[in-house]
């Protein structure tokens, strides 16, 4: 089971069962405006956690985009989507992160900032966010969209290119 919880630190602990991960997101837990938040993924090895990598700051905010507002992990944690629903004035966006093992102290490499080309208005995206066990397709929710119409945004990555891309309109 896992719960979402703040701590006295204004972090919020989520659990990613699948791999036995915590993804701990600095300052989600607050509702001030901040210009970015802080990550660590965190690892557990026989009972004993530990830190990959070093803090990861987002890069390419437009503002004070309220990064941590959904945070998704592929089951293999080899991919991390991230989103800032207040970005570029509440049209808000997602951040792409690859693992890199081998770059350690760095860890996560950011791929790619992501914001749908028709969305209308103050969209929020980056509201919820779900990623695909393979981490290949991704689910961008805003709620904010066409007057709070609301919105989800699909997209996915072709591996060959390493391209992510917009499938169709929104939904």
């Amino acid at each position: 089971n896992c719960v979402f919880t703040c701590n006295n630190k204004n972090e919020m602990d989520l659990c990613v069962p699948v791999t036995t991960m915590t993804v701990r997101v600095s300052n989600s837990c607050q509702y001030g405006m901040f210009y970015f938040v802080v990550f660590f993924l965190i690892s557990s090895v026989l009972g004993v956690f530990n830190q990959l990598g070093d803090k990861l700051i987002v890069a390419g905010t437009i503002g004070s985009p309220r990064v941590g507002r959904c945070v998704a992990v592929s089951s293999d944690a080899d991919v991390m989507v991230v989103g800032g629903t207040d970005n570029n004035n509440l049209v808000g966006a997602v951040w792409v992160y690859s693992a890199t093992p081998a770059s350690l102290p760095t860890y996560w490499t950011q791929v790619v900032k992501l914001n749908a080309g028709d969305a209308v208005g103050d969209s929020f995206q980056g509201t919820s966010c779900s990623l695909s066990s393979d981490g290949n397709t991704l689910a961008v929710g805003a709620y904010g969209d066409d007057s709070f119409t609301g919105a989800t945004f699909i997209y996915t990555h072709d591996i060959t290119t390493q391209i992510w891309s917009q499938q169709g309109s929104k939904l």
